[in-house]
């Protein structure tokens, strides 16, 4: 492991980062465990101290035992489910799974928080009830970032290549078209690192998320790394979270093993909250009290939450979450900008925003 890896370990002491770095490293020993179908996930807790989610049907003490470390150095968890990943796949009118709402109207500008879709190249949809988590540039364009199973789902060769804002399940069409061709990355035969991918935009966008009743919160800051402990927040339309949700975060570099519907895909190094995601909230961005991008979020269980670093997810896609302090100025009112001029540099939004004001 690199030293400092986590961002926030640059402002605490040396002799509390190497506590980390060693539960850290032990964790990562330990992921033959998760894969060996003994643990569900283990990670770091605050302390710092191992966690482990024990399987059910595993004795905990065993589990202790795998750990080779002292029961004071340990927080053994057990029963616990493996995590699944969370798109939705019902949301007709007069089904228990009903959630057509405010998050999955069509909106344009384009802003995170708000329900999408992915469609095959025949316009056959592929996933349906997923959520948009952040909006980025990547090489000068501007896109969406959400699950790589939520648009291309190349890890079961779903085939997705069209974006819709809404999805196909709550109404949209071909006409609700926002991008294609997602941009992503896969693990072939390795654990995965993200389950991301960036859409470049074909519409216009705004750099906001969908909070309570429609209201919009800006994004803030820069990409970073949340503490065990911390309080976070989740903007997304799951069936039974579809609400603005608060958390906190469990547990960090934490390997986990997810069912992704095709196969259990196994992860490295991702962040575990208590239960704050349901089933439509893949794809949503998990976010600091402050409102800096910390995760995606993307699988999870009646127990926890998962979510990719939101600093992995720039760094494997290339891409920069924009904030508020990243993104360029909002023209004046009445003044738009044609999709086809999309995404426009900072320097030239302020020159327009500056024109169209003195006159």
């Amino acid at each position: 492991m690199k030293p400092y890896e986590y961002t926030w370990m640059w402002d605490v002491k040396e002799g509390v980062v190497k506590a980390y770095e060693f539960f850290l490293d032990t964790a990562r020993s330990l992921g033959k465990h998760v894969q060996n179908s003994e643990f569900a996930w283990v990670g770091v807790c605050a302390g710092p101290k191992l966690c482990v989610g024990v399987l059910p049907g595993v004795d905990p003490a065993y589990a202790l035992e795998l750990t080779g470390l002292s029961p004071n150095d340990v927080s053994i968890q057990p029963n616990t489910p493996r995590p699944r990943i969370l798109p939705l796949t019902y949301c007709k009118s007069g089904t228990t799974m009903d959630t057509c709402g405010f998050r999955t109207q069509r909106y344009r500008p384009v802003i995170a928080g708000v329900d999408i879709g992915s469609w095959n190249k025949d316009w056959d949809a592929v996933i349906h009830g997923c959520s948009i988590g952040f909006i980025a540039s990547r090489g000068g364009d501007v896109g969406i970032i959400s699950n790589n199973h939520c648009t291309a789902y190349s890890m079961c060769n779903g085939g997705g290549y069209y974006i819709t804002q809404p999805g196909s399940i709550c109404g949209g069409t071909q006409q609700d078209k926002i991008g294609e061709n997602p941009i992503y990355k896969d693990y072939d035969g390795g654990q995965w690192l993200v389950d991301s991918a960036w859409v470049k935009l074909e519409v216009p966008y705004e750099v906001a998320v969908l909070d309570e009743g429609g209201a919009k919160r800006e994004p803030q800051g820069s990409a970073r790394d949340p503490q065990p402990g911390e309080t976070v927040i989740k903007f997304g339309r799951g069936v039974y979270t579809f609400s603005t949700r608060q958390g906190q975060v469990k547990a960090i570099g934490v390997q986990v093993g997810v069912n992704a519907g095709c196969n259990t895909f196994y992860f490295t190094d991702q962040i575990l909250m208590t239960y704050m995601l349901s089933p439509g909230d893949s794809g949503s961005g998990l976010y600091s009290a402050n409102m800096e991008p910390v995760g995606l979020d993307f699988a999870g269980s009646d127990v926890e939450s998962v979510a990719n670093r939101a600093v992995l997810v720039e760094r494997e896609l290339g891409v920069k979450i924009l904030t508020k302090s990243a993104a360029p100025p909002p023209l004046p009112p009445g003044v738009s900008i044609p999709p086809y001029m999309l995404p426009i540099s900072a320097g030239v939004a302020s020159f327009i925003a500056a024109l169209y004001t003195t006159r």
